[in-house]
């Protein structure tokens, strides 16, 4: 039995097993103006037992007609509130396992806003699970999505609704693997041609050799990637690059070998003689015949260690001078060899002794 006094409450919900609100019971409430009464068989009423501050009071809309129906046995003294007495729909959440489903009405009025017939589901799934369907069912079953915001809601039929959820294990999803572009493959490919690059070099190289290592990356990192042609075919360029590279070294390394060999190398003149009518042959020979030395430079002066000028250049291993010699006087002649290198550049020998010719 229900009887309360001194009370400052504007709104009091009554359970479901009620039997009984007593004699004024709400008497000294008198700013209650709402009631809700969950019990399906309205509970007998006291003398004054609802003040008259009291609006509305809700009723299961199952048990409606009973709180309004004339017959006093069944309505227990409601019948005298009718106009006050409004019908309420029921939002019963089902159990449910692996997680939990809770509403925020436990009731929706049949005079409710529109606004206030919105039920706003939450939904918590135990760790491990994941939502896998909400319906509610007001006779036949509604699928509940989320919103934009994530939020799950539907708004209140007229009937009582039914809210059921199943949660599924949260399965893994297998990651995909990633598939590199042809422009990523490419830029791959490009530290690798450096590194190729690299490995040519050891610690005895000279700065050219470095250089030619360094303009090589240069020409890898500037290399574009061109869209019109395949994979393999954009690899080809950074290959001819290295390629090239590396016989660049081999000629580099070579040349360097050569250029030491023939600045070690003397000249001889094997035989200087004045010959009549003022002329001077000359013979000559490289001192080492493992250097292949392609031509010759011819040097004069009329003084033994200085005033020497380059007369002729030659392919022959001899020379005859007849150039402005002078009867009787002496000239002093010295020879170098050319040697050519990969790049079409020479390099030279030593100078031979200075030979001493007198012109006849």
């Amino acid at each position: 039995m229900v009887h309360l006094g001194g009370c400052g409450l504007t709104s009091i919900t009554l359970p479901a097993g009620l039997k009984t609100i007593g004699e004024a019971a709400f008497a000294e409430c008198s700013n209650l103006t709402t009631i809700t009464v969950k019990a399906k068989i309205p509970p007998s009423l006291g003398d004054d037992a609802i003040p008259d501050s009291v609006e509305k009071i809700y009723v299961p809309i199952d048990s409606y007609g009973s709180y309004i129906d004339n017959d006093l046995q069944v309505s227990n003294g409601w019948k005298q509130y009718e106009k006050k007495i409004i019908g309420v729909y029921a939002v019963s959440v089902a159990t449910t396992t692996n997680g939990t489903v809770t509403s925020d009405k436990e009731y929706v009025a049949t005079d409710a806003e529109s606004a206030d017939k919105v039920v706003t589901l939450t939904v918590t799934p135990e760790e491990g699970y994941v939502l896998k369907s909400l319906k509610y069912n007001d006779g036949k079953d509604h699928e509940i999505t989320a919103d934009e915001q994530g939020a799950y809601k539907f708004t209140m039929p007229e009937a009582n609704v039914t809210v059921t959820a199943e949660f599924e294990v949260k399965s893994t999803p297998t990651p995909t693997p990633y598939v590199p572009t042809n422009q990523e493959l490419f830029n791959a490919y490009k530290v690798t041609a450096k590194a190729e690059c690299d490995k040519l070099l050891t610690a005895e190289d000279s700065e050219a050799v470095k250089k030619l290592v360094t303009d090589a990356k240069t020409a890898i990192d500037n290399a574009k990637y061109d869209t019109t042609k395949t994979l393999a075919d954009n690899k080809l360029v950074l290959d001819s690059i290295v390629s090239e590279l590396k016989q660049n070294v081999v000629e580099q390394r070579a040349d360097e070998d050569l250029t030491k060999f023939a600045k070690a190398t003397k000249m001889k003149v094997t035989k200087a003689k004045a010959l009549k009518k003022h002329k001077i042959k000359l013979t000559y020979k490289i001192a080492d015949k493992g250097l292949y030395v392609t031509k010759y430079q011819i040097y004069r002066s009329t003084k033994k260690s200085s005033g020497f000028k380059k007369i002729a250049t030659t392919s022959k291993k001899s020379y005859t001078d007849s150039k402005k010699l002078k009867k009787g006087k002496k000239y002093y002649y010295k020879v170098r060899g050319m040697v050519k290198l990969s790049t079409g550049k020479y390099t030279y020998t030593k100078y031979s002794s200075v030979k001493k010719v007198k012109a006849k």
